[in-house]
């Protein structure tokens, strides 16, 4: 039992994010361009569909969240 409530406290230690700085569209498309892409790369399966994570970050903004973290 101690084993779990250890790795319950860490994974809460390391994944709040309740007061890091919002990070800007700017420094996002710094970190990670990708999020603004038009489109799907030339060489992906036209099977696959785009979805515009830009669009996917806009609606979360709009639902109350904001990105604190970007790899």
């Amino acid at each position: 039992m101690n084993t779990l409530v250890t790795s319950l406290a860490h994974d809460q230690l390391s994944h709040s994010s309740a007061f890091q700085t919002i990070l800007s569209s700017e420094t996002l498309r710094e970190r990670v361009p990708a999020v603004y892409a038009p489109g799907a790369h030339e060489r992906t399966s036209p099977s696959y569909t785009f979805i515009s994570t830009a669009r996917v970050l806009e609606a979360l903004n709009l639902a109350g969240f904001q990105p604190v973290e970007a790899r």
